[in-house]
């Protein structure tokens, strides 16, 4: 008896183990490629190039903004230049298509926000959804997209109930990680806070 029920708990540890395996959690999800997001040239027919960027996955096209109302805490890590494995946290809060991020002391040098905000530690945050690709991502610190060359944004790769993982990138158009070096960029997590 003993030993059919610890056989039995065996496969049901079994069964399960896989789909254990498969939970998201806070990590790069392109771990292999450290400056994911960066310009590709294309060339056109006429000799002038048309530039073009890496897209994050599309999410399920029933998605609402809504679904990730709530107090998160989020983590940013920095993955190229000087500055890899850099990284900080805020706290955000997220009410409906925008929110509130929050850091405690100063943001860090290599982020560009709108001037009007830039030494400020609370930094709007906008969520972002297309219609046509159902593609999610957030801006911190660029409200309604006013100002060129500004904000951070956060291209969403996984969303569930309690976490959103993906990739950073500063918005600021001509800065770089040094001479010759990529566009500031990095991995983020957000996780629900319990309060």
């Amino acid at each position: 008896m003993i030993s059919r029920t610890i056989a039995t708990l065996f496969l049901i540890w079994i069964a399960a183990a896989p789909a254990l395996a498969q939970e998201p959690r806070c990590a790069d999800p392109t771990p292999k490629d450290s400056a994911w997001w960066h310009w590709t040239s294309m060339p056109n027919s006429d000799g002038s190039a048309t530039m073009t960027a890496p897209e994050p996955p599309a999410q399920d096209s029933s998605f609402l903004p809504a679904s990730i109302v709530g107090p998160y805490l989020l983590r940013m890590v920095h993955t190229t230049g000087r500055d890899a494995g850099s990284g900080f946290s805020a706290d955000v809060r997220i009410t409906g298509g925008v929110g509130i991020a929050a850091i405690r002391g100063r943001w860090p040098r290599y982020l560009s926000f709108a001037s009007a905000s830039v030494d400020s530690a609370r930094q709007t945050i906008e969520v972002q959804v297309d219609s046509v690709t159902h593609q999610v991502s957030l801006v911190i610190g660029n409200p309604g997209l006013r100002t060129t060359d500004a904000g951070v944004f956060l291209e969403v790769f996984t969303i569930t109930e309690t976490l959103l993982v993906g990739r950073w990138v500063d918005g600021g158009l001509l800065v770089f990680d040094g001479p010759g070096g990529s566009h500031p960029q990095g991995w983020f997590c957000l996780a629900k806070a319990t309060s």
